[in-house]
């Protein structure tokens, strides 16, 4: 049987086959099929009900919409591996056709070069727990990997691949390099691991969209030493609580290197965030505010606006051996109406250029900074700002070493605001 299968396979060599779809499917039907090396195929769907080694071959992807490569036979634990697929066209089209499609448990699809699909490049609307490693997905027009199930799963592996659609339009693209997220909040994907990828998009992209990873609806997942060049934002972390973030890089981004929007309990170590248009760390609000997130040995510099922003509602955030670096005239860190904010141990460097250590934007206080150091600021370590009628207590700054900076505590306070008790800034 071995025999008869690879004679068959090398007389599709020979031959001027305008369409391979259904010499190979036959095969993939038979049994684990391992392709001859060295051949180019022509296909329009296959669906894999076996496993699939194309054993470095390029197979070229000839339909104009649905979908190459579908792994939904109702058997679970389907690989597909080592190919070269190459689609029709990077022409952004949602409807139209990505290189394979996942709707079953246990499925892995690894070392596989992808490219040139106009929707995505890998899209899994169902199933539990897949591998995805070691690939390399480029030129996609919308998503390169997309995970969105109606259902609640238990997440898998993505791990060791580069997702690049740095080469696209900055003003026409529209989707992420990987978005994995469930369809509504009913719904939960818990248990990701997402690590050591690498995440290219376009530099300032026209839509706020296009950014190199959203993690939406999946707590208690992982993330780490994941490097994210450019898009509106590095990793976006949203509705998802007790999800850690470690290690990797985060450069050039429009809108922020790291966002944590109403996900809680959170811990972000090791992270080097630079080059941003606009914010390095955004705590945001989602569903609910973010709070009891802990962020440790970050180091963020090189950002036009600020180097940390915390959201109306954001609360309980502890900041530790962080350094906050300004190198032009802002505020290196923002509270704007947060709470209960603590910094210990951290430095904030301005640089001879830098105003504000922190501002507090409407804060009601309870802020404490200890033994750390702050240096270099035009202004103030604090400035507080208020417009409403708010009282403004506990902000405490505890054995730091001030250096280059005017005054600990400055305030412009209108509307009925006022600072309360336990001031005790030097």
């Amino acid at each position: 049987m071995k025999k008869i299968i690879l004679i068959l396979l090398a007389l599709i060599s020979v031959r001027a086959y305008a369409d391979d779809t259904a010499t190979l499917q036959a095969l993939i039907t038979a049994g684990n099929t391992t392709l001859p090396s060295g051949h180019t195929y022509h296909v329009t769907q296959l669906t894999l009900s076996h496993n699939l080694n194309a054993n470095g071959d390029t197979i070229y992807c000839t339909a104009s919409t649905g979908h190459e490569f579908i792994i939904n036979s109702g058997t679970n634990g389907i690989k597909l591996s080592n190919g070269i697929f190459i689609g029709p066209t990077d022409v952004v089209n949602t409807g139209g056709t990505h290189c394979v499609r996942i709707q079953s448990n246990n499925d892995t699809v690894t070392n596989c070069q992808i490219s040139k699909f106009p929707s995505y490049g890998i899209l899994m609307d169902s199933g539990n727990s897949p591998v995805i490693t070691n690939n390399n997905i480029s030129d996609t027009g919308y998503i390169g990997l997309f995970y969105d199930p109606a259902a609640n799963t238990v997440g898998g592996i993505v791990s060791g691949n580069t997702i690049d659609r740095s080469m696209l339009s900055a003003s026409t693209i529209t989707g992420d390099a990987i978005n994995i997220r469930t369809t509504a909040n009913t719904f939960k994907s818990r248990g990701w691991t997402v690590s050591n990828n690498t995440f290219k998009m376009p530099s300032s992209p026209t839509s706020n969209d296009a950014g190199c990873f959203e993690l939406r609806y999946c707590p208690k997942s992982v993330i780490s030493g994941n490097i994210c060049q450019n898009g509106s934002i590095g990793i976006s972390v949203a509705n998802s609580d007790s999800v850690k973030t470690s290690g990797g890089t985060y450069t050039g981004q429009k809108l922020e290197g790291v966002e944590y929007a109403g996900s809680s309990n959170g811990n972000l170590t090791n992270l080097a965030i630079s080059s941003q248009t606009a914010y390095g760390i955004l705590f945001d609000t989602g569903d609910h505010a973010s709070s009891q997130d802990t962020v440790y040995n970050a180091n963020i510099t090189s950002c036009a606006s600020n180097d940390v922003v915390l959201a109306t509602g954001t609360n309980n955030i502890f900041f530790l051996a962080c350094t906050f670096t300004a190198t032009s005239a802002i505020n290196t860190v923002v509270l704007n109406s947060a709470t209960s904010i603590c910094f210990c141990a951290c430095q904030f460097v301005g640089g001879g250029v830098g105003h504000d250590a922190v501002l507090m934007n409407n804060s009601t206080g309870t802020v404490d900074m200890c033994c750390g150091s702050v240096s270099g600021f035009t202004d103030r370590v604090f400035f507080v700002y208020a417009n409403s009628a708010i009282t403004i207590n506990n902000i405490l700054m505890q054995n730091i070493n001030l250096s280059g900076t005017p005054t600990g505590l400055g305030q412009n306070l209108s509307g009925g605001a006022t600072l309360g008790s336990n001031i005790q800034v030097n």
